[in-house]
């Protein structure tokens, strides 16, 4: 039997966002806890997008793409459980090759067909996070917590942030691909710079402008931080 595979194919693909490999921070926790077994649609340039919490590393397969993550000697998928995700999914359609399908076992070999569904991905979960926001602020307002500056606000993500610890799933036709997307923070110095040195010592015997102090600790969009605003 020869597949036709010239033909454009829909299939349902889900992205399936985690926030860590073997720890899950209280912050992600207590939201993704809330979502509960609840979807939510989302509408993203005239497509609908489901976000719900999920879970990968169900399959073998999936097991395979966290390995990644792991020591060389600790890639024993028996010895791999599942994580907590947060699962975008939309319905897609696309064409296969025969040599995509021959390889549709192996980890990432379809990155190249799904990416181009990140962005739209991406741009729902943003959505749903800022509704989220809003919704968190609108309940606690004026309760003793939030008076406290114990209020959680969870942060907007950014879109590295997004593409760190991002797994997916695309089923269509008969084939399921998995495959993951992390690009991660990447740091870099130097060992030595005089101008830093000298620089980092004129502003400790000055002081930090209080300015720049509030900018560090509350504008970053990418640390989650407690909210005191009434």
């Amino acid at each position: 039997m020869i597949l036709e595979l010239s033909k454009t194919m829909l299939g349902k693909l889900t992205f399936k966002k985690a926030f860590g490999i073997d720890t899950l921070r209280v912050q992600d926790a207590m939201w993704l806890l809330e979502m509960g077994d609840s979807t939510f649609e989302v509408k993203v340039a005239g497509a609908t997008v489901g976000i719900r919490q999920g879970r990968f590393g169900v399959t073998t397969q999936e097991k395979m793409a966290i390995s990644a993550f792991r020591y060389s000697d600790q890639r024993d998928p028996r010895g791999i459980g599942e994580i907590t995700t947060l699962d975008i999914s939309m319905d897609v359609e696309m064409s296969l090759t025969e040599d995509l399908v021959r390889r549709c076992s192996e980890i990432s070999v379809a990155n190249d067909l799904v990416d181009r569904f990140s962005e739209q991905a991406f741009g729902a979960l943003r959505r749903f996070i800022d509704g989220y926001r809003d919704i968190q602020y609108l309940v606690s307002r004026g309760s003793s917590d939030w008076r406290d500056n114990r209020g959680l606000l969870i942060a907007r993500m950014t879109r590295n942030e997004f593409r760190t610890y991002l797994f997916y799933v695309l089923d269509i036709g008969d084939h399921q691909f998995v495959g993951v997307f992390s690009e991660g923070r990447m740091f870099g110095g130097s060992r030595f710079d005089a101008e830093i040195v000298m620089r980092r010592q004129e502003v400790l015997e000055r002081g930090t402008p209080l300015e720049r102090v509030w900018v560090w600790q509350h504008g970053s969009t990418s640390t989650r931080r407690t909210v005191g605003v009434r």
